[in-house]
């Protein structure tokens, strides 16, 4: 983060215990801020999201962090340069279809009992995509819970922006191995002034370039 001057990181199957986020501030506070979430029932071996934010490039003294849904999503909200503050949901959704409606119903419900803003941009590892031509070889997940997520970032008037500019394109990346899932994803609504977003297995890093 620090050598590529990358703003923020998205993280998602953190495993972070208290000890480990410890260690980490111990070893890194003086540039990075980490915030967490641990999953509640088993935070050292399942889920967990995370950002993490470089001090170098972004004032850490006023910003707002909400765990949503522990271990699985959180939001931050937090000024953007010199511009006007963003909002980033980090997702870690669950593996099993089944849950994802429950998942998606649940996010929608807390974002607004938090009394959020429109989300600038929802990033991280859904566990299942809307198009099949994400999977590779391509094919479709299951209706019903592509169903509630299409539901979701509709309501927030969120799209899937790379997507939607490559529409027949089979893989996010030129990298992809040949047999993947490409559920790591971010969705924009309003992109700000010099945003660049670069996704990578695990994380999505919105950062500002050199000049």
């Amino acid at each position: 983060m620090l050598n590529r001057r990358i703003a923020i990181a998205a993280l998602q199957e953190t495993h972070l215990t208290e000890p480990r986020l410890a260690s980490l501030d111990r070893l890194f506070s003086k540039r990075l801020l980490v915030l967490s979430s641990p999953d509640p029932d088993n935070p050292g071996a399942c889920a967990g999201v995370a950002f993490a934010i470089n001090k170098d490039l972004l004032h850490v003294s006023d910003y707002r962090f909400v765990e949503l849904i522990p271990g699985r999503a959180i939001a931050l909200t937090i000024c953007w340069y010199d511009s006007d503050a963003i909002t980033l949901l980090n997702i870690y959704a669950p593996n099993e279809a089944t849950r994802h409606a429950d998942f998606w119903r649940g996010l929608r419900t807390s974002w607004h009992r938090h009394h959020l803003p429109q989300p600038d941009f929802m990033l991280g590892d859904f566990n299942l995509v809307e198009d099949g031509l994400d999977r590779a070889p391509a094919h479709p997940d299951v209706k019903t819970a592509t169903n509630v997520l299409m539901a979701f970032r509709t309501h927030f008037h969120l799209q899937d922006t790379w997507r939607h500019t490559h529409p027949r394109l089979t893989a996010a990346t030129p990298t992809a191995p040949a047999h993947c899932n490409i559920r790591d994803k971010c969705l924009c609504i309003n992109s700000p002034t010099q945003t660049h977003l670069e996704p990578r297995y695990g994380a999505l890093e919105a950062h500002q370039p050199s000049t």
